[in-house]
């Protein structure tokens, strides 16, 4: 309509575990649309094409659909508009954007659309997200941030353990990468990895993290991940938390490749291993945090004292 080429001054940036090169059985793709035009255009034109790539992907057919498609992630979320100019994003960027915002741009990665673009806006996120003061109040806010969201996500006192974001879940390693990348990235480019285990294998390349350390992480992390997608392939869903039933644990466990035909030792079997990796994680997020809360820079006493309480 405007005649202009779909793609010239277009392009599809990927989050979470898109952007991260993770995607699990039944993954939503987080994706955010954007565009480099000057100031006066409205977007319109590509408002209609981030609509129509969103149709096409995410509507449900008699032939079902391919991906469900989640762009909450842009400015404003839901309330915000669909797609957003560069200097759009660079002025949100600046002015109104939350500190969780800064943390969930570390696994932006472009995916689609034109490459210039993709660049420029890439050149913008970086800007942002990797900076010279990261502050300890941020530091707290996100461990915070990490703390609400096993409570009031995880749920698990309601809906049982939560391998995503219960206690030791797979938030814990992706929390500590993340944390360590915004504390470092902007002084050493190499540890802007959107990938959490490709990210882990940098900070050891760098000296930054035991090796030790990182296989037994990477040990816990793989056990998550694919006891995740265990979990969806049999609910058909993406639910996160292990069935309360002692006959559907088994069934996990069977499909995890636990030996047995004993219902009740296959189920202990797993919930052994469940508590052993989470136990682990948890002790690895809270040693990561609390070493960055001793030894960072531009920490206050009463700051460290504040989020070691």
């Amino acid at each position: 309509k405007s005649g202009h080429p779909v793609a010239t001054n277009f392009c599809i940036v990927g989050m979470g575990k898109l952007g991260g090169g993770e995607l699990n059985f039944g993954s939503d793709l987080d994706v955010i649309f954007v565009y480099d035009e000057p100031e006066e255009n409205n977007g319109t034109h590509y408002a209609a094409i981030s609509q129509l790539i969103y149709k096409l992907t995410s509507e449900m057919t008699s032939a079902g659909y391919a991906y469900k498609i989640d762009t909450d992630l842009r400015p404003e979320g839901g309330a915000g508009v669909l797609v957003m100019s560069i200097a759009g994003y660079e002025h949100y960027f600046k002015t109104r954007a939350r500190i969780w915002e800064q943390q969930a741009m570390v696994r932006a990665r472009v995916v689609a659309g034109s490459k210039e673009v993709g660049r420029k806006f890439m050149e913008r996120v970086h800007d942002f997200v990797f900076q010279d003061n990261f502050e300890y109040s941020a530091l707290i806010e996100i461990s915070r941030m990490r703390e609400r969201m096993e409570v009031e996500l995880g749920q698990e006192k309601i809906k049982g353990k939560n391998v995503k974001l219960g206690f030791g879940g797979i938030a814990d390693i992706e929390f500590a990468m993340q944390i360590l990348q915004l504390m470092h990235g902007k002084k050493n480019p190499r540890l802007r990895n959107t990938n959490t285990m490709n990210a882990l294998d940098m900070f050891v390349a760098q000296g930054m993290i035991d090796q030790s350390k990182a296989d037994q992480a990477k040990e816990n992390y793989l056990f998550l991940r694919r006891l995740e997608c265990a979990l969806r392939i049999i609910h058909e869903t993406s639910s996160n938390n292990l069935p309360k039933e002692v006959r559907d644990l088994a069934q996990l466990a069977r499909l995890m490749s636990y030996a047995g035909n004993d219902t009740d030792s296959l189920t202990n079997a797993l919930l052994k291993d469940y508590e052993k990796h989470t136990v682990q994680m948890r002790e690895y997020y809270r040693e990561t945090i609390g070493q960055l809360l001793r030894t960072g820079p531009r920490s206050s006493s009463s700051e460290k004292n504040q989020a070691l309480s």
